[in-house]
């Protein structure tokens, strides 16, 4: 409660992002994935799936709210929608999402998370969490824009796209190894 907090509006977040719930109240209807843990005969099971036969004919229509925290999303609300979404393996959720800065301190992921800043507020890119010091300079100089420099829509879509080719080529790579 002492931390600052910045509406930051409506986002994309990577389901992937998304870690846990803001509040201890839903902690015990969901595993850590997500996934219904209640008893399959109860009111909560019910609505979980006329919340998915929903979705899967008209799609979500309804944002989630959450807060992020060093580039990772708490669930204030939403939590039956995001675990309908990651049963059905979507990659991203529309969120209202809130800020929570931590004080700057010498703890490194706090001090990259201080260099991820910039980086976002250049490029609203949140799915790509860096770990080196310097790396995302670094990146700035391999994509040849500058820090401070407003990324387009089409520039922020190609990246993606490179993003998700390296993405899948690693994972490939991993999996022989």
């Amino acid at each position: 409660n002492a931390l600052n907090r910045m509406p930051l509006g409506l986002h994309q977040i990577p389901l992937s992002k998304v870690v846990g719930t803001a509040s201890k109240g839903r902690t015990n209807a969901f595993a850590a994935n997500f996934m219904p843990i209640l008893d399959p005969g109860c009111e909560f099971a019910t609505k979980w799936g006329v919340l998915y036969e929903g979705i899967v004919e008209q799609g979500l229509n309804q944002p989630v709210k959450c807060l992020e925290y060093l580039n990772r999303y708490y669930l204030v609300e939403g939590n039956k929608r995001v675990s309908v979404m990651k049963f059905l393996d979507s990659v991203s959720i529309e969120a209202e999402v809130t800020r929570v800065m931590p004080k700057r301190s010498d703890d490194p992921e706090i001090a990259m998370y201080f260099e991820f800043l910039p980086f976002y507020a250049d490029t609203q890119i949140n799915y790509l969490w860096l770990t080196v010091p310097g790396s995302y300079a670094k990146l700035y100089a391999l994509t040849g824009k500058a820090p401070g420099e407003k990324w387009t829509s089409e520039e922020r879509s190609d990246f993606l796209a490179a993003y998700m080719r390296f993405r899948e080529q690693y994972k490939a790579r991993e999996a022989v190894s």
